[in-house]
């Protein structure tokens, strides 16, 4: 069994706003992670028109009369992001894609609003949140932490040399509320794999999606 902290991941849905429009302060976050992980930041546009409320095309992206010519047939869901299974739909996001970005993007629900966890993230999250860190100080950073977590956004930005007010200060946090618990089961000659994505909340642990991988039989 294995649990992650899916809160030191971006989480795409955190890109749509409330009112159903793009964020463009998370979309330059996830366009730098891409680019991070050598992957065209134009991979967004789908995925953009995807969460997004309007038919309005991005310049590389896909709306109804795309997925529509698909076969089978489909629909953008305009909304956000029900699980993680459901970016293999989008327009470009193939398997392999998927796998370069699976470590460091997440799908959670939005309505508590989460953010990203420094104390958990990854260091290419946390240089797509903050590109003007000195790589020197992310290193130590990121070496201490785990005796000494981070406490505050003040004290975060103190021990990284940051400057003050920068926007992505708004997109941190130092705990987390949502995991995922993998665990993976075999009964010769076949094993399974589970994934249970959960919310922590005060007095109990909520599922909220899960996923499990096709059977797989091996004989020599």
């Amino acid at each position: 069994v294995r649990v992650t902290d899916e809160q030191g991941k971006l989480n795409l849905n955190v890109l749509r706003t409330p009112s159903g429009g793009i964020d463009q302060n998370w979309r330059g976050v996830a366009e730098r992670l891409f680019v991070i992980r050598g992957l065209d930041p134009a991979l967004l546009d789908p995925i953009v028109d995807w969460l997004d409320a309007d038919n309005a095309l991005e310049s590389r992206g896909a709306e109804r009369e795309h997925y529509l010519q698909l076969t089978p047939p489909s629909t953008p869901r305009n909304g956000p992001f029900i699980t993680e299974g459901e970016l293999g739909r989008v327009k470009g996001m193939t398997a392999q894609v998927r796998g370069r970005l699976s470590d460091v993007v997440t799908v959670l629900p939005t309505s508590s609003s989460p953010r990203i966890n420094v104390n958990t993230a990854s260091p290419e999250v946390l240089s797509a949140l903050f590109p003007q860190v000195d790589q020197k100080l992310l290193e130590q950073f990121l070496t201490t932490r785990g005796e000494t977590p981070i406490r505050g956004t003040n004290d975060f930005r103190d021990r990284l040399g940051l400057p003050q007010n920068l926007p992505t200060f708004q997109m941190i946090s130092v705990r987390s509320d949502f995991f995922a618990i993998a665990a993976l089961a075999t009964v010769e000659p076949v094993s399974q794999a589970l994934t249970v994505r959960v919310q922590r909340r005060a007095s109990a642990v909520t599922p909220i999606s899960w996923q499990t991988t096709l059977p797989v039989t091996e004989r020599g």
